[in-house]
């Protein structure tokens, strides 16, 4: 099956983008194209890449006001709400569309779809502390599994998301 590449990424990351990148054409197979967002424009400079890969910045791909946010999240947390935001609502990537954190190395072929079916990547040793007690405050639960469904490499459908945003 497939699908797109999205990666999110900031100033601090840039110079781990071409790896990631050689990374991801050595290891990862089907996909179609790369999109990269990053909130300042980059140039694509990335060395001997298969495909072409397509640059926007956030605001090319998101209309919101974050600094709004700056006053509720009261946690410096902004550039990540950011992040979440973009990855369930830009319009750039097909319906499938795998997003990879931008410092993360590929290291490994691995397989997204088997049998036409995603492969949930489960990320372990997460266990960011801060993540459990938003849990428990919200759902009244903390750590319920040694792992923690933290991880650098999703799989979203945007049918889906818009499945999920459609309920009521």
């Amino acid at each position: 099956m497939i699908y797109d590449i999205l990666i999110l990424t900031t100033v601090k990351d840039y110079n781990k983008l071409p790896f990631l990148i050689q990374s991801i054409e050595k290891n990862l197979q089907d996909w179609d194209h790369i999109y990269v967002i990053s909130p300042t424009h980059i140039s694509n400079n990335i060395p001997n890449t298969k495909k072409d890969i397509i640059f926007h910045t956030d605001e090319e791909v998101i209309d919101f006001d974050f600094s709004k946010l700056k006053g509720n999240a009261g946690n410096g947390r902004t550039g990540w709400y950011k992040q979440q935001f973009i990855k369930l609502f830009q319009q750039v990537t097909s319906n499938n569309y795998l997003v990879i954190d931008s410092d993360v190395y590929i290291n490994r072929p691995i397989k997204i779809f088997e049998n036409n079916k995603p492969n949930f990547l489960l990320g372990k040793d997460q266990c960011h502390e801060p993540y459990f007690q938003f849990m428990k405050l919200m759902f009244g639960f903390g750590q319920e599994y040694h792992f923690s469904f933290i991880n650098e490499m999703m799989l979203f459908k945007r049918n889906y998301i818009d499945l999920m945003l459609a309920k009521k």
